[in-house]
């Protein structure tokens, strides 16, 4: 877990023993803003000390006895999707690299790598880490999503209305696909509606409008989506493929849940619909997800 003065914690995986302990003793961790919680010599042993020791940083060899690299990455985003991943590896594969990047791994570094370049690589992987601190602290987002914001808060916490002589599925369809939300009426997508509150350690409701932003960082990570905030709670619009949220929507939420603990140092309450089909039926899902935060409580 990150200290007060802004260092990482960090996890260093690889098989190679002698490699592995040059690394630790060599390169001058405090220096580049992190110090070595743990080490493992193959992949299960890396998993399992994510698990007890919740790192911010896995720095781990792709290829390792019991549990692949790629593998032990699947299972760290299963477990403890907060911890940031970096590969280091002496083979220069494209193949490896590529499947890397679907679980969002913040370096791939190739070996042999001296101690004066690991720590470098480091200073860069510090920057990219404190910028996503600092953005989810303060809610950072760029983009003006008030349009959105306008076409789905009534949509959402009201339901559909209109005259009932005209196809308002067809016009919601039209002004989702103008304002981005799918690509056209024939896209098959579903839609699930998450509702998020952050409290203080004393129960207080600490949500507030920034913390849109905040909860926007983790979800564009994983799926489209648009999020709003109303009545003190973060409401988001989900919106995927048939069959993806079977895939990523635990580990979504568990994303979020350790990055409001480990960033805000704040309890987090989340209430998630079940998968619905049209634009129409998002008020209901919305009920849902709030009957499924009053479960939660």
């Amino acid at each position: 877990m990150c200290d007060s003065e802004g260092i990482y914690s960090v996890i260093v995986a690889d098989d190679e023993g002698e490699l592995r302990r040059a690394l630790i003793q060599r390169v001058d961790w405090k220096g580049a803003g992190f110090f070595v919680i743990g080490e493992a010599e193959n992949g299960a042993d890396a998993v399992n000390l994510v698990e007890s020791l919740r790192p911010d940083l896995l720095l781990a060899d792709i290829r390792m006895p019991f549990v692949s690299g790629i593998e032990m990455a699947r299972q760290v985003r299963e477990i403890r999707p907060a911890t940031q991943i970096a590969f280091l590896s002496g083979y220069d594969d494209f193949t490896y690299a590529q499947q890397a990047i679907q679980y969002n791994v913040l370096a791939y570094l190739l070996k042999p790598i001296s101690a004066a370049e690991m720590f470098v690589e480091l200073q860069k992987m510090k920057e990219k880490m404190d910028e996503q601190l600092r953005s989810f602290s303060l809610g950072t987002e760029h983009a003006d999503k008030m349009e959105i914001s306008e076409f789905l808060m009534p949509l959402i916490l009201d339901g559909c209305a209109g005259d009932p002589s005209m196809n308002i599925q067809q016009l919601l369809w039209t002004e989702a696909i103008r304002l981005g939300l799918q690509k056209n009426e024939k896209e098959e997508i579903r839609y699930v509606v998450l509702i998020t509150s952050i409290y203080t350690q004393e129960k207080e409701n600490h949500t507030t409008p920034a913390s849109v932003g905040a909860i926007d960082l983790t979800l564009r990570k994983y799926v489209k989506h648009a999020s709003f905030y109303a009545f003190g709670r973060v409401v988001s619009l989900l919106i995927a493929a048939p069959g993806a949220f079977d895939r990523f929507l635990h580990i979504l939420t568990q994303d979020i849940v350790q990055n409001v603990q480990r960033i805000l140092n704040c309890d987090v309450v989340i209430g998630c619909s079940r998968e619905v089909m049209a634009l129409c039926d998002l008020h209901e899902a919305y009920l849902e997800a709030m009957n499924a935060i009053g479960y939660t409580k």
